[in-house]
C-alpha cells in the first residue's frame, strides 16, 4: 500500500481485505458494465489494486484513488506538518466500502437475535433481529485474567433498566422502568465467509489466556462452523483524534506478515517512505496487540 501516514487506516484496512480470498474473487468476477454510475470508479480502482497484488512483488501500490472513490471524506489531503491531520478508523473505512457496494458486505453480514426479559415478572419482549456485518466489542477487557472465549460470551448479555408493560401498565409514563437482562444470539449466514470483530477487542497481554493465533476457533458460542484469524489491525493513539494503524495478516503459507506504512528501524528506504512489510513468521510478534482495533476471521 502505498505508505503516507495519514492514509495508515486505508493501508490497514485494505492489507486486510486483500487477504480476504472470498474478497478478492469476488471483486475479480464482478462485470463493470453491470455496476451502477457510482460504484464503477470505486469497483475499476479496486480491481487495479488486486491486480497489482496477485503479482506478489515488493512494490507500493498507491491507493489514493480508490480512498476518493470510497468517499469524498477519504481523499488525500495535505501532508504539511503546518496542516492538521483528518482523523479516520479502519473500520468505518471498511463501512463506507460495504455501503457503496452492498454485494461486498454481504460476504461479511450475519444476524443478532436479541431478547429481553424483565429481572421482576420475567415478562420476555419479542425476539428482535439485527442484520450486521460487524460485532464491536464494547466491554473493556483491559488488566483483567479472562480468555478471549469468555470475552466474547460476556458481549452476548447485559442488563439495563427500560419500562415493563407487565409490572405496571396504568402508568407508563412516569414509570422508572425495571432491571432487564439482555440476551444476545449470534447467528451466521450460510454464505457468509468472514467476521469482523471489532472497538475494545483483545488478545493477549500478561493478564489475558490461552489466545493461540493459529487455533480454529468458535466464535461467539455459536458451534454450526469454526473459524481462522487472518488478518489484525492495531492502533495506537497519540491524543485525542490522533494516533497510528498498522496491520497483521496471514499468508497461504501460514506465515504472518507485518505491515506499517512507518516501517522500523531496521527495513526502510527514505525518512518518508519505509518499507512496509516484513515476515513475523508463525505468530505476530507485537508489544502492542492490547491495542487491537479489528480482527478478521475466515470460515473454515
Amino acid at each position: 500500500m502505498n505508505p503516507k501516514p495519514e492514509s495508515c487506516y486505508a493501508n490497514s484496512a485494505m492489507q486486510n481485505l486483500l487477504y480476504a480470498k472470498y474478497f478478492t474473487d469476488l471483486v475479480d468476477s464482478i462485470q463493470i458494465e453491470l455496476l451502477l454510475p457510482e460504484q464503477i470508479t470505486l469497483v475499476t480502482e479496486l480491481k487495479k489494486i488486486i491486480n497489482e497484488f496477485k503479482k506478489n512483488q515488493p512494490i507500493c501500490i498507491s491507493i489514493d484513488s480508490f480512498r476518493t472513490s470510497v468517499s469524498p471524506e477519504y481523499a488525500p489531503t495535505s501532508l504539511s506538518t503546518n496542516a492538521p491531520g483528518i482523523y479516520h478508523d479502519s473500520i468505518d473505512f471498511i463501512d463506507s466500502i460495504f455501503n457503496k457496494m452492498p454485494e461486498f458486505e454481504n460476504l461479511f453480514k450475519f444476524e443478532i437475535e436479541i431478547e429481553s426479559e424483565c429481572t421482576q415478572c420475567g415478562r420476555k419482549d419479542a425476539l428482535r433481529k439485527e442484520q450486521m456485518h460487524k460485532f464491536e466489542m464494547l466491554n473493556v477487557i483491559q488488566n483483567e485474567s479472562i480468555t478471549f472465549k469468555d470475552a466474547m460470551n460476556r458481549e452476548l448479555t447485559e442488563s439495563l433498566v427500560k419500562r415493563c408493560v407487565n409490572c405496571n401498565p396504568r402508568d407508563l409514563e412516569t414509570e422508572e422502568g425495571t432491571i432487564h437482562n439482555i440476551l444476545k444470539k449470534v447467528v451466521f449466514k450460510e454464505d457468509q465467509k468472514y467476521m469482523i470483530i471489532g472497538k475494545n477487542v483483545m488478545v493477549p497481554n500478561s493478564k489475558t489466556k490461552y489466545f493461540k493465533f493459529n487455533d480454529e476457533k468458535y466464535l461467539f458460542n455459536n458451534r454450526s462452523c469454526k473459524w481462522k484469524l487472518i488478518g489484525i489491525i492495531i492502533y495506537l493513539s497519540y491524543g485525542e483524534d490522533s494516533g497510528h494503524y498498522y496491520s497483521f495478516t496471514k499468508r497461504s503459507d501460514n506465515q504472518w506478515l507485518k505491515q506499517d506504512c512507518l516501517g522500523n528501524s531496521t527495513a526502510y528506504s527514505t525518512a518518508t517512505e519505509k518499507s512496509i512489510a516484513y515476515l513475523e513468521g508463525s505468530t505476530p510478534n507485537c508489544l502492542n496487540l492490547l491495542n487491537t482495533r479489528m480482527l478478521l476471521f475466515e470460515r473454515i
